[in-house]
């Protein structure tokens, strides 16, 4: 099917939004389709795009976010420029819903900021952000943020933030509160010292468990292997090197990896493949 586009990880992969036709003055007119009906959902073609987390409908233009219900008529809008004291810009950066709130990422200068957004109300719960400045609704200041994963599963945000020094933390944000329940530096400690990997970056936040791509500090280009880790026992629960240093000098490299079910374990590569990996217990 041509013309069909998902927009993030959080999304409902149910529904699609879909370029219709070129409207007046050459603007796409999009809809939202069930992919299981094949059935558009409004009546009326629209020319923003619209995001579905689990089963509510969000917008969001020129720093406006609108909730929509399945008619198409509007729930709430808010413009969230008048919250803040300093300019925001908050693109296409929605997170998802999360503990009855829609988490949204702006980005002001060269700091971004974290909006918790009450789901009911359209109401600004929490700014996060490295500057108490920003706004005088309710902040927490958590340093430089980054990437923002959510835990759908166990109502938990996981914020990756850095320090004036450019050292970098994991941030656990209870969702149904918007409060900050664990703080911790962004590692992992080795059973083996003299094996260090670098942890290149996370593919998934669920349930009780962090899936890293990795890489040999010494030796790899890219990243060649995977860990799952317990972020509440702090422990390492499986891990496993699919490519070698040689390998991954030539480019290759893992691309995305999964863990299903507490049980199986699905890693993507740059070719495409899936590797499946089962999780045995001792």
């Amino acid at each position: 099917v041509k013309n069909i586009y998902p927009l993030n990880r959080n999304t409902n992969l149910r529904y699609m939004n879909v370029l219709v036709n070129k409207g007046e003055n050459s603007v796409s007119n999009n809809n939202l389709v069930d992919i299981e009906t094949g059935e558009m959902i409004f009546k009326d073609n629209y020319p923003e795009t619209r995001f579905v987390f689990g089963n509510m409908i969000f917008t969001n233009e020129n720093n406006i976010v609108t909730r929509y219900d399945w008619d198409g008529s509007i729930l709430w809008q808010h413009n969230y420029e008048l919250d803040f004291n300093v300019k925001i810009n908050l693109g296409f950066v929605m997170e998802g819903v999360c503990g009855g709130k829609l988490w949204v990422k702006s980005k002001h200068d060269r700091h971004e900021i974290l909006l918790a957004i009450d789901v009911n109300t359209g109401e600004l719960v929490k700014a996060f952000s490295d500057s108490e400045e920003d706004t005088d609704l309710p902040h927490c200041n958590i340093g430089d943020i980054g990437f923002v994963y959510l835990n759908l599963e166990n109502n938990h945000i996981l914020v990756v933030t850095s320090d004036k020094e450019g050292c970098a933390f994991w941030n656990f944000v209870d969702a149904k509160t918007a409060e900050v329940f664990e703080r911790t530096p962004y590692a992992i400690d080795s059973d083996n010292p003299e094996n260090v990997y670098i942890l290149e970056g996370i593919s998934e936040f669920k349930e009780d468990y962090i899936t890293f791509k990795l890489y040999n500090s010494d030796r790899d280009y890219n990243a060649s292997a995977f860990l799952i880790y317990n972020y509440k026992t702090k422990k390492v629960v499986f891990a496993h090197h699919i490519f070698t240093s040689k390998q991954t000098n030539d480019g290759w490299m893992v691309f995305d990896v999964q863990y299903q079910n507490n049980s199986r374990i699905f890693a993507y590569d740059f070719a495409k493949r899936l590797h499946i990996f089962e999780d045995v217990k001792e």
